[in-house]
């Protein structure tokens, strides 16, 4: 593992990143991987293997404890030369908003589609006038969208957001 660092960082120069890290750890991978976090902007992460409930369990337990952006790149997924593409969901929550701050370096000159489901019930007796607009603070941030609206249920959200994100054509 030693030996391929350099060919790493000569591949990510390449690709125009101007700082990478190779970086070997001993120990529990969560653990390893959780500590890394805590010294970077994002954290790319394969995907768990199709069945495997330990290995799916293992990769939410780092995304949960990593405190930092997790990308999960699929095992069997499509190469994109250029992104170009994205979908973000959006509820209002503050679990929302974080992901948002977290995907903005993503977005500028993309062709984004907000996909908006049911705002979560606010807690609390704060009432903003006028109201949080997310398309608005979108386009402050140089971010065009096109809105689009999810109606499903709590518990088939996912899979809206999924169907709609294939319908986009959506690459992130």
């Amino acid at each position: 593992a030693t030996a391929a660092g350099p060919a790493f960082a000569a591949w990510a120069s390449a690709q125009g990143v101007g700082h990478a890290d190779w970086l070997l750890a001993r120990g529990a991978t969560t653990e390893a991987l959780v500590q890394a976090a805590t010294r970077h902007d994002l954290l790319l992460l394969d995907q768990a293997a199709a069945g495997d409930a330990a290995a799916t369990r293992e990769l939410a337990g780092i995304i949960l404890q990593a405190g930092i952006p997790c990308l999960v790149m699929p095992r069997n997924g499509l190469y994109c030369e250029q992104l170009e593409r994205v979908c973000v969901a959006w509820n209002a929550s503050p679990e929302a908003m974080r992901a948002l701050h977290a995907a903005l370096p993503f977005l500028p000159g993309k062709q984004i589609t907000l996909l908006v489901g049911e705002e979560r019930e606010r807690s609390g007796a704060v009432e903003w006038l006028p109201p949080f607009d997310v398309v608005h603070w979108l386009e402050g941030r140089g971010v065009l969208v096109e809105r689009r609206a999810i109606h499903a249920k709590s518990d088939a959200a996912g899979y809206a957001l999924l169907d709609e994100a294939l319908k986009s054509r959506a690459q992130l």
